[in-house]
């Protein structure tokens, strides 16, 4: 691996690591049963009454894009260095947006780190769904941040919380 290559992309991750973690803690404070083994297998009646009011959008924390600009500031020195990472080579040869790199690291990272899988799973509310969804994805906060029980999945799609903001 070329110098300097896992670097952004570990920088990335982190930032999406930290991300992850604000959504959980917002939604540990409003699940009324946080540690129900059973959790994304049902929709309970207090989970179902919590379903009903609109919530607001989960904005990114000033530090946190703060931290997202740094790895990229980072990475723009080291692809002036002339060792660009593999992610920077890759966004440029695809023409990649800003938003679609953030979606291929949110894709990627349970492969790098296996915990994200379990803590997508919590975030998706279905324990089989260990993976980056279209509800956790930019664009889709619309709201809440609580188990998304039988609504709709265009109105889920509205109204969770987005891993990475909205764009």
């Amino acid at each position: 691996m070329p110098a300097g290559s896992g670097g952004h992309l570990a920088d990335r991750l982190a930032v999406l690591q930290r991300r992850v973690e604000q959504v959980v803690e917002i939604r540990r404070a409003d699940d009324p049963a946080p540690d129900d083994p059973f959790r994304g297998l049902y929709v309970s009646d207090e989970v179902a009454d919590g379903l009903l009011p609109p919530r607001q959008d989960v904005p990114v924390p000033p530090a946190l894009a703060q931290e997202r600009a740094a790895a990229e500031l980072a990475e723009d020195d080291r692809e002036r260095a002339g060792t660009p990472s593999r992610l920077r080579r890759l966004a440029r040869a695809a023409r990649l947006r800003d938003l679609d790199v953030d979606l291929l690291v949110a894709a990627l990272a349970p492969d790098v780190d296996p915990r994200l899988e379990r803590l997508y799973g919590y975030l998706n509310d279905d324990v089989s769904r260990r993976r980056a969804s279209i509800g956790l994805a930019p664009g889709s906060g619309r709201g809440s941040t609580r188990s998304t029980g039988c609504r709709s999945s265009a109105t889920r799609r509205r109204e969770r919380t987005s891993l990475l903001g909205d764009r």
